[in-house]
């Protein structure tokens, strides 16, 4: 059976009591919009809700975005979540982590790295290290690693 919608008309589900529940229709720019008209979630599920599968959106040799107007979460629904795999190339821009972050590899980071404060272990090579040298403890901290000055100014590493 084939349909055609003409002059941008919109194509409406109804529910089995006539009670209208999504409406898909194209804007006069192109533009596609799926609008769940009612029910409790208003979710849109794309692909089969018992069975799962990929969801593949564009073409390999042209980029597009994916655009959350209002914000959002991307959410992996208590599993987890990979963005990128291979040797694909992921940016995060203008990115705050209200959380820990786990980073599995090597980090390359052009630019500058601010912390408050960085703990744990790893080899590491800087081009410089610059500390806040004013605001360094002019004392013994008596935590285990932790630089301070002296009152000679000597840069000295306490042993806990």
């Amino acid at each position: 059976m084939k349909f055609q919608l003409l002059n941008n008309e919109p194509l409406k589900f109804f529910n089995s009591a006539g009670t209208l529940m999504g409406t898909m229709v194209v804007s006069s720019s192109g533009d596609m919009f799926i609008r769940p008209e009612s029910g409790s979630s208003r979710n849109i599920t794309i692909g089969d809700q018992n069975t799962a599968a990929d969801v593949t959106l564009g073409i390999a040799s042209a980029p597009i975005d994916l655009k959350f107007l209002g914000g959002g979460t991307i959410t992996a629904n208590n599993n987890t979540l990979n963005i990128g795999a291979g040797s694909d190339v992921v940016k995060l821009n203008n990115v705050t982590f209200s959380q820990s972050m786990v980073i599995t590899g090597s980090v390359t980071v052009t630019g500058s790295i601010n912390a408050h404060s960085v703990v744990g272990s790893a080899t590491s090579s800087f081009e410089f290290l610059e500390l806040d040298y004013d605001n360094l403890p002019t004392s013994d901290p008596s935590v285990k690693g932790r630089i301070y000055r002296n009152g000679s100014n000597q840069l000295l590493i306490s042993a806990g």
